[in-house]
């Protein structure tokens, strides 16, 4: 008796391996496409982050790189720097027009260790933008002579410098856990002051 075996069909076993090698192929598929789908996520979250704390960079230098004096004698209109703040006439404020002189003011703020970077335009109510936020690291403002040397407040103490402004501005903060430090160098700290009565009169 002879045995006959149809070579159209399939045994069970297999079938079963077809299966088996399809899911595995599957799996794999699945798990490298989980795999790039991630990695796209990470690199888009990165990205980001750079452009982000490129933009809060940008926007702390474009406001300091044109403060400058006034011929006014009233104290509100002078530069006033401490450690957790600054105030000042900028000609490059970032919520009005190029040219425009604005006091401004940036502060360091602390709400439960829960520190903040805020921009402010004194003349403008309920105009303070947050600009950063990280927690429990401590930050700071300094100021720099036209001698090199760095002061916690300004103007420094008496006897210091007749300068009515410093050479530059460093902010010591942190960003995504990580220290960063801004230097920004004040373009004509030395330049003769505008007088903010005739440009508000023109």
């Amino acid at each position: 008796m002879s045995h006959y075996r149809s070579s159209t069909g399939f045994t069970l076993l297999e079938v079963l391996v077809v299966l088996v090698i399809t899911s595995l192929i599957s799996f794999v598929l699945i798990y490298a496409f989980s795999y790039v789908t991630l990695l796209r996520n990470s690199f888009i979250n990165q990205i980001n982050i750079l452009q982000k704390g490129a933009m809060q960079e940008t926007w702390f230098r474009q406001s300091i790189k044109s403060i400058t004096l006034t011929k006014s004698h009233a104290t509100e209109d002078h530069f006033l720097g401490k450690p957790h703040f600054f105030e000042c006439i900028t000609l490059s404020p970032l919520n009005a027009y190029q040219g425009t002189p604005i006091r401004i003011r940036w502060s360091i703020n602390n709400k439960l260790n829960q520190y903040q970077l805020n921009y402010e335009e004194l003349n403008e109510q309920d105009n303070t933008w947050d600009i950063m936020s990280w927690e429990y690291e401590k930050a700071r403002f300094q100021y720099v002579s036209h001698t090199g040397k760095h002061f916690n407040q300004w103007p420094p103490n008496l006897g210091s410098t007749k300068r009515k402004l410093p050479t530059a501005i460093i902010f010591h903060g942190v960003r995504k856990q990580k220290k960063i430090t801004w230097f920004m160098n004040i373009t004509s700290p030395d330049k003769v002051g505008i007088d903010l009565q005739k440009w508000w009169d023109h």
